[in-house]
């Protein structure tokens, strides 16, 4: 199961609701569930802000790999 399901499945949510939550079209949501795209930049702030909880219940060291993938992203 990937990580976007994962944390969808452990709020309970529909794919519809998930995505009203971080901000983004159903479409975009379910591709994400199914491996065919993942979250821009912006995505993925909008995710962690949204299911920071779910993140640390699957793996607590999560903000860590994050906060060093964000400080080495390039800006667009």
């Amino acid at each position: 199961m990937n990580l976007y399901r994962k944390l969808r499945k452990l709020r309970g949510l529909s794919q519809e609701r998930a995505a009203q939550l971080v901000g983004v079209s159903v479409v975009t949501w379910r591709s994400w569930e199914g491996d065919k795209s993942s979250p821009s930049p912006l995505g993925r702030e909008k995710l962690v802000a949204a299911f920071s909880e779910e993140l640390d219940k699957i793996n607590p060291f999560w903000y860590v790999v994050y906060k060093r993938n964000r400080a080495t992203a390039t800006p667009h």
